[in-house]
């Protein structure tokens, strides 16, 4: 393979915030799944109309800054909270509405209670969006993602994806690879596409299934190293492409992820600001009844301040441009924060050029 230059620029200042303010509400911590795997604990804490109201303060001086503002509903499973989240909408279109700023919401769910009529009531309140999960073909999906009644939930799933198709929303839909559903890969893809759902309906995309702190320890689930991984990675987008979906672009960033940048907030079932949907066991900081920031923790300022350049490894490494220093959250936990794109540069510039090795 020939040489390819990379030119690597430094943005002026710190980390780029773009013109969006982008929220993510934690709705409630409850969920009606048991997913093996999962990090969350599912008690039943869940948003207040006390600590809704001091977000809603929050969101509506800190607004002023921006252009636009991004709403992303989470949980737990936040379609619990249906009668919330609706409330919630109502009154973040008004501080919108008042601002003259649009309103653009988007939701990650388990599709269980994505119903024809919730996903009507939800287009209602502006979401646009809609985020699914598969763990793997129907048989390894239903021993890893089951619901609280012990049966399985490929099939609730798939019904899902059908009706936010019929209300036309626009859909990801997430594979989270394990070393178990790797070998059937092409055969949910195949099922994907034979239910009609290809490239014109909705855009899938692959990631890891990690090991976390509360996660379940059972063997053949997990990959040993994100390079290990990488490389079975890189299979499944190739079989991605032989059915015809897209593959990600290769291209530079500003930041790794979009948690990291200050104009993003996620708000935790207390009212409070969380890193990102993984890192929500500390608060970076707490707000008072005003929705004015009365504490913030170190960690907050250092994950807005993070820069690759400070990390020797990060400025010799050739895909540096697409990862901008990896995962802040991984970084401070002790594991291993790259991409897993940059130990397969090669192979996944051969995939989107079809060329063979």
């Amino acid at each position: 393979m020939g040489q390819i230059s990379v030119e690597i620029y430094e943005p002026a200042g710190s980390v780029l915030s773009g013109n969006q303010q982008y929220i993510t509400y934690s709705l409630t911590n409850a969920c009606n799944f048991r997913c093996s795997y999962c990090y969350q604990e599912h008690s039943k804490n869940a948003l207040d109309e006390k600590n809704f109201e001091k977000t809603f303060l929050y969101v509506e001086r800190e607004l002023k800054n921006y252009d636009r503002l991004m709403v992303h509903w989470f949980g737990g499973e936040p379609l619990l909270r249906l009668k919330w989240l609706t409330s919630a909408s109502e009154r973040l279109t008004r501080i919108c509405e008042q601002l003259g700023k649009p309103y653009y919401a988007g939701i990650t769910t388990n599709g269980s209670l994505f119903s024809k009529q919730t996903a009507s009531l939800l287009k209602k309140n502006g979401v646009k969006q809609v985020q699914f999960s598969l763990d793997g073909e129907q048989e390894i999906h239903n021993t890893l993602r089951l619901h609280k009644n012990g049966k399985g939930t490929y099939e609730s799933v798939m019904t899902a994806i059908q009706n936010a198709i019929d209300e036309e929303f626009t859909i990801f839909l997430r594979i989270n690879l394990s070393l178990r559903a790797v070998g059937a890969f092409e055969d949910l893809v195949a099922d994907l596409k034979q239910r009609g759902f290809d490239e014109s309906k909705l855009f899938v995309y692959i990631n890891e299934m990690k090991q976390h702190s509360n996660s379940m320890n059972g063997g053949g689930i997990y990959f040993q190293s994100v390079a290990e991984y990488a490389e079975d990675f890189v299979r499944c987008l190739r079989v991605l492409k032989r059915h015809g979906y897209s593959l990600p672009r290769i291209e530079p960033v500003d930041v790794n992820c979009a948690f990291d940048k200050p104009s993003s907030v996620l708000f935790g079932v207390d009212g409070n600001l969380y890193h990102c949907t993984t890192g929500t066991d500390r608060a970076l900081g707490e707000l008072n009844v005003n929705g004015e920031l009365a504490a913030s923790s170190s960690r907050r300022d250092a994950i807005h301040s993070r820069e690759p350049w400070d990390d020797p490894h990060c400025t010799n490494c050739k895909s540096l441009p697409t990862c901008m220093g990896g995962c802040a959250y991984l970084d401070e936990e002790g594991k291993t924060k790259c991409n897993p794109e940059g130990f397969v540069v090669e192979q996944l510039l051969r995939t989107h050029l079809n060329t063979t090795q």
